[in-house]
């Protein structure tokens, strides 16, 4: 999820090397020869909105659904953050480098953010629906 997923789907422009994965275990970081792997840690509740897909060795990975990679984007960069709030859409773009959202279901990001029982979550996500929306209209 995160930055990998969102670099997958297309959703930010830039490459990502570290593999960050979403877990209902521990945070932690690893790096071997293969190369650095995250896991941040969520709520079984949250531990939702993932497909089996193939990697490029053709292995079975999950990886985050593109609503479910902006919502916990979201909320490990922002809403857990207080410092980094968003306070205009603009941040999306500007700081965040958001791209292709149009295709972005605001229900189903409404409904990912719901499962963590968090209001600043949702206020973000609800401000990232906006910013959804205007890029539409370009």
């Amino acid at each position: 999820s995160l930055e990998y997923a969102l670099g997958f789907h297309g959703l930010i422009p830039e490459r990502v090397v570290e593999v960050t994965s979403i877990t209902a275990r521990k945070t932690r970081r690893i790096s071997n020869p293969l190369g650095r792997f995250s896991y941040h840690h969520v709520m079984p509740a949250a531990f939702k909105g993932f497909r089996i897909t193939k990697d490029e060795n053709n292995l079975d990975v999950f990886l985050a659904e593109p609503e479910k990679a902006v919502v916990d984007f979201l909320y490990f960069r922002l809403a857990r953050e207080p410092k980094r709030t968003a306070s205009s859409p603009d941040i999306f773009e500007e700081s965040f480098r958001f791209q292709n959202v149009d295709g972005l279901s605001e229900r189903r990001l409404l409904n990912l953010a719901s499962l963590y029982h968090n209001a600043g979550l949702i206020a973000i996500v609800k401000l990232f629906c906006k910013f959804r929306k205007d890029h539409a209209r370009r």
